[in-house]
């Protein structure tokens, strides 16, 4: 037996109701976001609208269908602004007003949405599609800078929701008895159906989102030093490993250059340990400007910088480092009242065919100690200085 429209109603009431409250509950927390604040004030919207529209024929018709499409509309404009702030997109409040807008005025002051029903239900699904469409634009643009599995899924289901919404004023027009409430028609129910699942699904993407985004982050905290936004020690390991062993499957070339800043603890010591942060953050700019977006840089001590290029051999590396080497003595960086300038020591190496990346490290590190007892400011290749 196929459930009638207005229990449908009802189930999306309750629907929204829930969700509201989780959202309202996790928004008041510490963690607190004006998304979820949107989110949970839309869903509360959408419960109301839904039971207002579950009561028509109970309820003066002012609520149940003009206010109720009024509220339906309000929840997900509220919705999609809070999909907006929570991609980092500015949240248009213009936008979102406009649809509720347009439908109250429309439904109070212009033919013939004030007596049709299906004029009604027509114009509301547009509104309501032309949301969906927001929502589908703008999580299509925000995946491509931060992909998430659960935003890819609700960009579909908004595809859903907007087909179903369509397809129910579509059933409208074709079926004059489609606008009786008690009806348990499939073209009317149906549509309905994917609807109310589309509330459910979409709801669960909304949390799903956040707690994938704090699991990225988290992951992020580990393996990113916090100062310089390169790689710590421990993820620079793990991304190496990895990318010297796709290195030797394709059989290619591969180096490692390790990067000491001079003389650095006389920074600390005459403009204080700020200015030695700015000047570890500030070289760390410059290194990636120097470095193919393929290569990996990281922050493995106090000042020791390591940077791993793959399909790039020894001399080559070289030649790299020095442009590095070269580019960061001649940058200076203001600080407060001071200007700070820096120089830096390079060791390059190339991982071997028997020896491993730790090897490679070590002997490019063993190459940099002898830039620096060379005079400093300077590259040495692990093979010029005998540490084979």
């Amino acid at each position: 037996m196929n459930p009638d429209v207005r229990t449908l109603w009802m189930v999306v009431s309750m629907t929204a109701l829930i969700f509201g409250l989780l959202h309202v509950w996790v928004g008041a927390g510490k963690r607190r976001h004006p998304a979820v604040q949107l989110w949970g004030a839309g869903n509360f919207a959408g419960a109301v609208g839904a039971g207002l529209l579950s009561a028509r024929g109970l309820v003066p018709e002012v609520l149940s269908v003009t206010v109720s499409n009024v509220l339906i509309i309000t929840c997900w404009s509220l919705i999609w602004g809070g999909l907006c702030a929570f991609n980092g997109q500015p949240v248009r409040g213009r936008v979102m007003a406009a649809g509720p807008l347009a439908v109250l005025a429309a439904f109070q002051l212009i033919p013939p949405f004030t007596t049709s029903i299906p004029a009604r239900v027509s114009l509301t699904a547009l509104v309501l599609a032309g949301y969906f469409a927001l929502s589908v634009v703008d999580g299509i643009k925000a995946q491509r800078v931060e992909r998430l599995a659960s935003r890819r899924i609700l960009i579909g289901l908004y595809v859903v929701a907007a087909a179903a919404t369509v397809a129910r004023s579509v059933s409208l027009h074709l079926d004059a008895g489609a606008v009786q409430f008690a009806t348990t028609a499939p073209a009317v129910s149906f549509p309905m159906l994917f609807f109310a699942f589309a509330v459910m699904a979409i709801n669960l993407c909304l949390s799903l989102m956040g707690w994938e985004r704090l699991e990225d982050q988290l992951a992020d905290a580990a393996m990113l030093d916090s100062l310089t936004r390169t790689l710590n020690r421990a993820g620079f390991m793990i991304q190496a490993q990895r990318l010297a062993e796709e290195c030797v499957a394709r059989q290619l070339r591969c180096s490692v250059i390790v990067m000491d800043l001079d003389e650095f603890k006389a920074v600390n010591d005459v403009f204080g340990h700020e200015a030695g942060d700015r000047l570890l953050s500030e070289f760390a700019c410059v290194a990636r400007s120097n470095l193919r977006s393929g290569d990996l840089l990281a922050r493995i001590g106090g000042e020791e910088f390591c940077a791993m290029l793959p399909g790039v051999d020894e001399s080559q590396a070289a030649v790299i480092a020095d442009r590095l080497r070269v580019a960061f003595a001649a940058a200076t960086f203001s600080h407060n009242d001071a200007v700070l300038a820096g120089t830096v020591s390079i060791g390059v190496s190339q991982l071997g065919h028997k020896a491993g990346l730790r090897s490679a490290i070590h002997r490019a590190d063993v190459a940099m100690y002898e830039a620096k007892s060379r005079g400093r400011d300077r590259v040495i290749r692990a093979s010029a200085a005998g540490s084979d």
